[in-house]
């Protein structure tokens, strides 16, 4: 059974509209294309979908019940009444219950993963930028926004660089640096994976650490320990004991 992924609200709301078929076609014809490229995104809305399954099924229930009840009001016997009034509200009660307990599981369930990322990760502090009129302003431009949290500007600037540089190991490193802060571990891993298989470059040793946390937030714990014995952070060992334990 996959294990279930941390849905935020406003992913809940868009799923949940995309469900009840009140987008416009616009929208869903973008939220379809992405369900399609995104296995993580499509894993959520069946999550969603089956949460929402239950709700109903719950709904239905209860209107069975209330069919029930108007026919136990025409019998005589005033003892079976009550006993099955008392079933009646025990079913209910116990359903939103379980209601309720979906409900936290989905939004407040620890996640072991998460928790070691959080735990020790520490964003990249980036390279000291001299905003130059060079042909690396455009770099240097991006640096500013990495180093003040603008990851999503950062990347923007960077990946045209990326394709007339594929090689280029800093780029690589930084734009996988950048997805991470994001969260997207799937968008770092092949950067960080580049610059680790390069004995050359200068951040080999940071790209195989950040390379295990971004396996560890993408659930890939054995690829996250392989990766640790190949870096020498000095909170490696710890990391990989925390990876055992849990």
């Amino acid at each position: 059974m996959n294990k279930p992924h941390n849905i935020s609200q406003a992913e809940f709301e868009r799923l949940e509209s995309y469900i009840l078929n009140r987008m416009d076609q616009d929208e869903k014809t973008k939220l379809e294309a992405e369900l399609q490229h995104d296995p993580v995104l499509m894993e959520k809305y069946t999550e969603i979908r089956q949460l929402m399954e239950c709700i109903e099924e719950v709904e239905i229930r209860e209107k069975m019940d209330q069919f029930h009840e108007e026919i136990e009001r025409n019998q005589k016997n005033g003892r079976t009444k009550k006993l099955f009034l008392f079933s009646r509200a025990f079913a209910v009660a116990a359903s939103v219950i379980i209601l309720l307990v979906l409900l936290v599981y989905l939004f407040m369930r620890p996640d072991r993963n998460q928790r070691l990322y959080a735990g020790f990760y520490q964003p990249d502090p980036g390279l000291v930028t001299a905003m130059s009129s060079s042909s690396d302003y455009e770099f240097d431009r991006a640096m500013v926004d990495f180093k003040i949290g603008n990851y999503k500007a950062a990347i923007k600037r960077w990946e045209p660089l990326l394709e007339s540089r594929p090689e280029s190991d800093t780029l690589n490193y930084f734009i996988g640096s950048a997805y991470l802060a994001e969260n997207d571990a799937a968008s770092a891993i092949p950067k960080f994976k580049k610059v680790a298989q390069n004995p050359k470059s200068d951040f080999r040793n940071d790209a195989n650490w950040y390379l295990a946390l971004a396996y560890l937030l993408n659930d890939e714990n054995d690829k996250a320990k392989e990766i640790l014995k190949q870096t020498s952070h000095p909170r490696k060992d710890e990391l990989l004991r925390k990876i055992g334990n849990e």
